[in-house]
């Protein structure tokens, strides 16, 4: 959960969030890195690919110092 209360549950909720927050930023590698175990967890459901997108969201996060 963000501070402000937002809650990340599902592969759609952290693109969701990603759109609306760094909608303005044209090129961050991490975001860029994030993206793609983000897509893989969204496609297999997979218990690894999971904790490897929330790895790289939490990553994103903290760089924004979002969480």
């Amino acid at each position: 959960m963000l501070d402000d209360g937002t809650r990340i549950v599902t592969p759609r909720d952290a693109a969701d969030l990603f759109a609306e927050v760094f909608a303005t930023v044209t090129a961050w590698g991490k975001l860029e890195h994030a993206i793609e175990p983000l897509m893989q967890a969204a496609t297999t459901g997979k218990r690894a690919d999971v904790a490897e997108a929330t790895d790289a969201i939490e990553r994103v996060l903290r760089g924004r110092r979002l969480p």
